[in-house]
């Protein structure tokens, strides 16, 4: 496997704050890094889109999937038109953003259980989005170094992230995948963390892989 490192291609790390919007989050940075250099997009208006267009995973939850299809129809539109929390959803979007710019979001496919090699492989072309069942006490302990260790302790719900690169085998670490987090700057290595390969094959529930847009 070839691995590459993207951290320095992101935008600069966000918290979703006590909202359950981790999946908004993660496409939005995906999109914002196939769009390249261009002002942040607006994870408020990612998660409106998948409640637009049908999701009803709760108040303001949603999957990867309702995420990508709301703004495939919709567009994405720019962070400045509508910042998070200003409103938060179930507002409806301001003013500024009927008549703003929508970014197209590029094509995609979500790929059930994948394997790692599959994932390190996309990342050389295009963004990765993780959903991984979510094991508490494992993303509590990666709080200061991002390491996302193994865990059987019992799951709560799913968690989404996105891939940013990997890293060969070293020492007793095998593969692992760098991720980007939404959990602010404070959390793991600046907000990103290593998702052990262990960790990945026992929880990993879909990756959905969004190419770059082409014109």
């Amino acid at each position: 496997m070839t691995h590459h490192d993207h951290r320095n291609e992101q935008t600069p790390v966000a918290a979703q704050e006590n909202r359950p919007t981790c999946t908004a989050f993660a496409v939005t940075a995906a999109h914002e890094w196939m769009e390249g250099d261009l002002p942040s997009l607006s994870q408020e208006f990612a998660l409106w889109s998948a409640k637009r267009h049908g999701c009803d995973a709760g108040r303001e939850a949603s999957s990867v999937h309702a995420v990508m299809r709301g703004l495939s129809l919709e567009g994405h539109c720019l962070w400045a038109d509508w910042p998070y929390g200003r409103p938060a959803f179930p507002a409806s979007p301001p003013t500024a953003v009927a008549s703003g710019i929508k970014r197209p979001l590029g094509t995609w496919i979500s790929i059930p259980r994948p394997t790692i090699s599959r994932v390190v492989s996309e990342l050389a072309v295009a963004a990765v989005v993780l959903t991984l069942a979510f094991v508490p006490i494992a993303w509590s302990m990666a709080q200061k170094d991002g390491v996302i260790h193994d865990s059987v302790q019992s799951t709560v719900g799913a968690h989404a992230v996105l891939a940013v690169g990997s890293l060969p085998p070293a020492g007793p670490l095998p593969t692992t995948i760098i991720i980007k987090n939404s959990w602010g700057k404070a959390w793991g290595d600046s907000g990103y963390g290593f998702l052990t390969e262990q960790y990945f094959k026992r929880h990993i529930v879909v990756a959905t892989i969004l190419g770059r847009r082409h014109p």
